[in-house]
C-alpha cells in the first residue's frame, strides 16, 4: 500500500498521510428560528481542535493551489464489522468498491449499474471509506478514511508538510475510485428506466 521513502515524489501528491497535524473547527450554536423571530438571540462559536494524522484528499495536479482537502485518520474499530459479510469484509480490506450480484469478490473496476432492479445492480461495500493498512512507525493498527470528514485547509509551507508515508499508484488509483463513487451515487429516485426521459417544464 505505501511505497518506501527512498521512492517518495519531491511533491505533494494524493494519498500522502501527513503526521501530527492539527485542525480547528468552528462549531455554531444558536436558538431555534422561533425564537430569534421573537428577538431572542444568543449565538455561540465554539471550536473543536483535533490532532491526528490526516490524509491528502486533493488531486495531485490540485495540491500545488493555496488549499488543500485533508481527512482525519480513525481507528478501523469504528466500522461496523459484524454488519459485514466475510467476503464483504475481505473486499472492504483491499478497497475493492462493490461486490457483483452473481460473483464473488470485489470488482475494482466495476462502475454503477443504473438499472432499476435492485437485485442486478453491484452493491456497495461501505462507499464512505477508506481502508489503511498499519504504517510502521506511525500507527501499528488498521486506520479508515471518512470522507465526509474531510476539512479544505490552507497548504502549509514545504518545511512544514511531515510526511508519514505515500501511497503506490494502484492504492491511489482506489482511493481516487472511491472518492468518485461516494460523491457520485445515484439515488433511487433519480434513475430513469431505460427508454423514458424526464419531462422538463
Amino acid at each position: 500500500m505505501y511505497l518506501p521513502k527512498e521512492k517518495w515524489s519531491a511533491s505533494l501528491r494524493q494519498g500522502d498521510i501527513l503526521v501530527g497535524r492539527t485542525m480547528v473547527g468552528p462549531e455554531i450554536q444558536t436558538k431555534p428560528v422561533q425564537q430569534l423571530e421573537q428577538g431572542e438571540h444568543d449565538f455561540r462559536l465554539n471550536y473543536k481542535i483535533r490532532q491526528g494524522h490526516y490524509l491528502v484528499l486533493s488531486q495531485c495536479c490540485d495540491t500545488q493551489d493555496r488549499r488543500i482537502l485533508l481527512a482525519p485518520l480513525i481507528s478501523a474499530n469504528t466500522i461496523p464489522w459484524s454488519s459485514l459479510s466475510e467476503e464483504e469484509t475481505t473486499a472492504f480490506k483491499i478497497n475493492s468498491l462493490v461486490i457483483t450480484p452473481g460473483e464473488g469478490g470485489g470488482q475494482a473496476n466495476t462502475h454503477l449499474d443504473s438499472s432499476t432492479d435492485p437485485s442486478s445492480r453491484p452493491k456497495l461495500i461501505l462507499p464512505g471509506y477508506f481502508f489503511l493498512q498499519p504504517c510502521p512507525g506511525y500507527f501499528a493498527d488498521p486506520q479508515v478514511v471518512h470522507f465526509a470528514m474531510m476539512r479544505g485547509i490552507r497548504k502549509p509551507d514545504r518545511e512544514l508538510l511531515d510526511k508519514a508515508a505515500e501511497m503506490t499508484l494502484e492504492s491511489r488509483a482506489a482511493l481516487r475510485q472511491r472518492i468518485a463513487f461516494f460523491f457520485g451515487r445515484i439515488p433511487e429516485e433519480d434513475l430513469i428506466p431505460e427508454g423514458q426521459t424526464q419531462e422538463v417544464t
